[in-house]
């Protein structure tokens, strides 16, 4: 070059000369040195976003004093041109280290995680409470390993996974994976079955002189009802039973399903009054009366 100034681009020693109009002349050198360090020891921190987690501040670090930083990746990065912006996705993640001094750059990679698996949840099959049955066991599990467990339902909350209860409703098992805060839920119907058995102890009978014994004729048009007659001194497991005595009889009926029972009640009556009687006024067979009328008489009815 012959201008005062040069632009080089290479490390090394440079030489200038300078020409008098007079012709003398001098020379001095100029060292180019080549310092292209990048940033040292350049450390990213990554992480792992979960169903609690859902931001994550990164970190990096260089033991290169006023190091300059500048982030790039998936989603919104705030604070990108910092050592310690926050993400809020999971992806790779860029960071461009620049030394201050001589502009050269690092350049790593850094993953954020996700994890947000659901855990594993069943609250079991439904449930139904019966006269007999005043209680059920609701049964939670759970193949997620450490899981927390939550029931709720009609006035009712537990932390256990086997509870019982005594209220029919909608009952909801919350499964809580403690590794990654995730929840699932799955929810179990708890029904009543209470309907009384149909029942019927048939119609009222009547004991008489010529019926000394009457059938009472239990019936019910539930399934597999169980039967069970009690009275004055009497008690019969049949439907159909044949009894002597006056007084009030029971029909129990039994649901074999449900355990419930019904009752209906039957009169035996006892008729053995005996009817009024009269053969009328003494009578005299004459020479004149030859025959006599005698008239019997009865103010029972018929």
């Amino acid at each position: 070059g012959t201008g005062a100034s040069l632009n080089v681009s290479l490390p090394g020693v440079y030489t200038v000369k300078a020409t008098a109009p007079n012709g003398c002349s001098s020379t001095d050198d100029v060292r180019v040195i080549l310092n292209q360090v990048a940033p040292a020891d350049v450390a990213l921190v990554g992480g792992e976003l979960t169903c609690t987690v859902t931001s994550l501040q990164l970190s990096a670090s260089s033991s290169t004093g006023g190091t300059r930083y500048l982030w790039t990746g998936p989603g919104t990065i705030d604070n990108a041109n910092t050592a310690t912006p926050t993400v809020y996705a999971d992806g790779t993640y860029t960071c461009t280290a620049t030394n201050p001094v001589t502009g050269c750059e690092t350049v790593k990679t850094v993953v954020v995680g996700l994890n947000n698996t659901t855990p594993n949840v069943s609250a079991g099959l439904d449930q139904t409470l019966t006269c007999t049955t005043t209680s059920v066991t609701l049964t939670g599990s759970s193949t997620t390993p450490g899981v927390q467990f939550s029931w709720s339902g009609p006035g009712f909350t537990s932390a256990d996974a086997i509870v019982a209860v005594s209220t029919e409703g909608i009952y909801t098992l919350t499964v809580t994976d403690l590794v990654n805060g995730c929840t699932a839920t799955d929810q179990v119907e708890v029904k009543i079955n209470r309907t009384a058995p149909n029942v019927s102890a048939g119609e009222d009978q009547t004991i008489t002189c010529t019926t000394t014994e009457v059938t009472l004729t239990g019936s019910s048009t539930t399934p597999d009802a169980q039967f069970s007659w009690s009275g004055p001194g009497f008690t019969s497991s049949s439907a159909i039973v044949t009894v002597t005595v006056e007084g009030i009889y029971t029909l129990t009926v039994t649901d074999p399903v449900n355990g419930c029972k019904a009752t209906d009640q039957v009169e035996v009556k006892l008729d053995k009054t005996p009817p009024n009687v009269s053969a009328g006024e003494d009578q005299t067979i004459t020479c004149t009366t030859e025959s006599v009328t005698l008239t019997g008489s009865s103010t029972t009815p018929d």
